[in-house]
């Protein structure tokens, strides 16, 4: 029987900085990751259809920021926990 390759694990980048999305989504490939992005909350909320493994979050967006974003109905869709960035949000 034939073994099937391991799925590449999927991590989701939603910020709204385009050289940090594409920083990190070049870095992740890299190592061997699926990365997708997102500029908004709106697009992020398609994009978690894909079903992520990870998903990092910029809090500081315009519109609907990242706190907001995570009490989102759509995101808890998704049975992981929730966590910010060191360094990210609030002081």
């Amino acid at each position: 029987m034939e073994k099937k390759p391991p799925q590449k694990k999927k991590i989701l980048i939603i910020d709204d900085e385009q050289d940090i999305t594409e920083m990190l989504h070049s870095f992740f490939q890299i190592k061997g990751y699926e990365a997708i992005t997102a500029d908004s909350a709106s697009q992020a909320l398609r994009q978690v259809e894909t079903r992520p493994d990870l998903i990092l979050l910029d809090i500081n967006m315009p519109g609907e920021d990242g706190f907001s974003l995570c009490g989102n109905p759509g995101l808890h869709q998704l049975s992981h926990p929730v966590s910010d960035r060191p360094g990210g949000g609030r002081g």
